[in-house]
């Protein structure tokens, strides 16, 4: 998975790619996109599975902003 950020005036734009199925053999059935000021996870959206960027508008100008994201999975016991 690979994440990427482009930095705007009053916002940020985070795109990714999923990881290759390949890899890794998981389904993945969502993705939490977690950021904040100086902590990547003060305010969280969730996301769906077929989504592969998010703008978050609205924020402050020269600010330090981290963001982080995680892919949903489910895990079944065998």
């Amino acid at each position: 998975m690979s994440l990427h950020v482009r930095a705007l005036t009053n916002s940020i734009i985070v795109s990714w790619t999923p990881p290759s199925t390949a890899d890794h053999n998981v389904m993945i059935r969502g993705y939490i996109l977690g950021y904040g000021i100086g902590v990547p996870d003060v305010y969280r959206q969730i996301l769906d599975a077929n989504v592969r960027y998010h703008t978050i508008k609205g924020l402050g100008q020269l600010l330090l902003y981290l963001s982080a994201s995680t892919g949903l999975v489910r895990f079944s016991a065998l």
